[in-house]
């Protein structure tokens, strides 16, 4: 099921996590472990305010979140804020953008589609 040539990832580690790579295959953006895509962050770095939206990597979120989990979580940092949101529902609302944040393109669901989790203990 894994493919040795996505680049947006590595090969799962024993424990079955898989480590997800930004566009050009360089910085961790998250993880996937059981089948829940986490991407860790800051408020301000996690919601994009233009859009009221979370967005992750277009070509990291198709090559291998889409793959490879079911649900995304993310926890922002400073807020302790916790949104969930199963991939299907991501990808349905989701659109395309790319912001000139030197990031590369984005793929952004709105946050009226994201479940908001209890805050997380610090």
């Amino acid at each position: 099921m894994f493919s040795k040539y996505d680049t947006y990832s590595d090969p799962p580690s024993m424990d079955g996590t898989i480590r997800v790579h930004a566009d050009n295959g360089g910085k961790d953006i998250g993880l996937i472990k059981d089948g829940i895509f986490t991407k860790w962050g800051f408020s301000s770095r996690c919601v994009c305010w233009k859009h009221k939206a979370i967005g992750i990597d277009r070509r990291a979120f198709e090559q291998t979140i889409a793959r490879y989990a079911h649900t995304i979580l993310v926890p922002e940092k400073d807020t302790k804020v916790v949104h969930r949101i199963a991939v299907d529902d991501f990808q349905e609302h989701c659109f395309r953008d790319c912001l000139s944040l030197r990031i590369g393109e984005q793929v952004f669901c709105p946050l009226l589609y994201w479940e908001v989790l209890q805050p997380i203990a610090a």
